[in-house]
């Protein structure tokens, strides 16, 4: 919990700095990226290569622009299904 707080004090102050938009639910992202992080560390251990490592980094980066921007897509309370599908941003209507 300590990390999730640290990066949480980060975000928050980013905000304040006029470098991210109030709004977002911080708390959550800084979770999503903690969780990201322990189980890179958790792959390190096991022996992961650096190859697979900087490929979930990457996957867990391209998810920024689309949590922060507040876009409805991963805003579980407004997610829509349609069918067996769980609409993704391409889908979703602007």
């Amino acid at each position: 919990m300590e990390n999730i707080k640290i990066l949480l004090l980060r975000l928050k102050r980013g905000v304040a700095e006029g470098e991210l938009p109030n709004g977002p639910d911080w708390r959550a992202i800084a979770t999503f990226y903690i969780t990201a992080q322990q189980g890179m560390s958790i792959q390190a251990r096991d022996g992961a290569s650096r190859k697979a490592l900087l490929a979930v980094a990457d996957c867990a980066m391209a998810a920024w622009d689309v949590l922060w921007s507040r876009r409805k897509s991963f805003v579980i309370e407004n997610a829509e299904l349609a069918g067996s599908e769980l609409l993704l941003p391409s889908r979703l209507p602007r």
